[in-house]
């Protein structure tokens, strides 16, 4: 097929505790089941179970390349299939090279931490968000309520941003736990590229809670796009600023569209939470040069649940995950199409 070969790369986050290194350590090994050449690669600083393997708290071991920085063993990789990488979030380098491994026809597959001990996005695994074909956001169970935990918490007294180390320094919490305060509220955020049904998962998440006696409003930046969906059922708002927390009391359930488009969706969206609210959440997960939005990078460290959908590859048919401009729209597209176009874009201009 044009001598081009399309890999992928898989993401998987969440707090600590959660069982990343677990489940990256099990796709690997399914992988070579499959009789696929693995390799794993760990942070060289993180030696608190072994110095050259990758380590689960409960001491699933296995032989790793240790490292400060990935891309001076990319030529190594490129004789493995699939790339594993562990804590990602320390790695400066990690979107390069999952970037280059994956169009050179490799799996990769990144776990790490989307958050910091202060619920920021930590380091450069969330740029991989609009770069990935899987996305897994796993949770912890919190040590105080027994609930679903989507935080880490720092239990020491020291706000230096890299200190590895276990229960003795950190600590899964729900976001009860973590402010201390009774809530049942929750992030919930839906990503993708263009064309990938966010709008409609999002219309259907409120039409459920409504047919259920609960009270939706959905809140959009434009009209655009709404033509042909039918969301008179419950109040919809149009507007470029965010509603004060006061105007939409009543309403138990808030639904955000092209949420990427509100400089402040984040902070907005995490104070309705903590005072209980449900917000269910649709954004772009990038621009046309597939950047991340740092509006939507800050939610997802701040969100108790995030799926990322698929569009259609309007050339191949394929799965879709990313978003480029074509003339003046964008529309959504694979790897493989990708590397496709910027493979003739290169052959023009040269």
């Amino acid at each position: 097929m044009n001598g081009i070969t399309a890999g992928r790369i898989e993401l998987i986050v969440g707090p600590m505790f959660a069982g990343k290194t677990t489940e990256m350590l099990r796709r690997v090994d399914r992988a070579e089941l499959a009789r696929k050449r693995v390799v794993v690669m760990k942070y060289s600083a993180d030696n608190r179970y072994s110095k050259n393997n990758v380590s689960t708290h409960d001491l699933q071991m296995r032989v790793a390349i240790p490292c400060s920085l990935l891309l001076p063993h990319i030529e190594e990789c490129q004789n493995f299939d699939v790339i594993g990488i562990d804590e990602g979030q320390f790695f400066p380098d990690v979107v390069e090279f999952s970037e280059t491994l994956a169009n050179c026809g490799k799996t990769v597959i990144v776990a790490g931490l989307d958050g910091d001990f202060r619920r920021q996005p930590f380091g450069r695994v969330l740029d991989l968000i609009s770069r990935s074909e899987s996305l897994t956001k796993l949770t912890a169970i919190c040590t105080e309520t027994g609930g679903d935990a989507c935080y880490t918490q720092r239990t020491i007294d020291s706000q230096d941003l890299e200190i590895i180390g276990g229960a003795e320094i950190y600590r899964a919490a729900s976001r009860t736990s973590y402010f201390h305060k009774p809530t049942n509220g929750e992030i919930n955020l839906t990503i993708g590229p263009v064309q990938s049904g966010k709008t409609t998962e999002l219309l259907r998440v409120l039409n459920r809670h409504m047919i259920a006696g609960r009270n939706p409003i959905l809140i959009r930046p434009n009209d655009h796009g709404y033509q042909n969906k039918r969301v008179s059922k419950f109040e919809c708002r149009t507007t470029t600023t965010l509603p004060s927390k006061e105007e939409i009391g009543d309403y138990q359930i808030i639904g955000i569209d092209d949420a990427h488009l509100y400089e402040n969706i984040a902070e907005w969206a995490d104070e309705l939470a903590n005072e209980g609210k449900l917000v269910v959440v649709a954004a772009l997960d990038s621009n046309s040069d597939r950047e991340p939005f740092d509006v939507v990078k800050k939610l997802f460290a701040l969100s108790e649940k995030v799926q990322k959908l698929e569009a259609v590859c309007t050339k191949t048919g394929l799965p879709a995950p990313f978003s480029i401009l074509n003339g003046i729209e964008m529309v959504p597209i694979s790897r493989y199409a990708l590397l496709q176009y910027l493979k003739n874009s290169q052959s023009i201009n040269a």
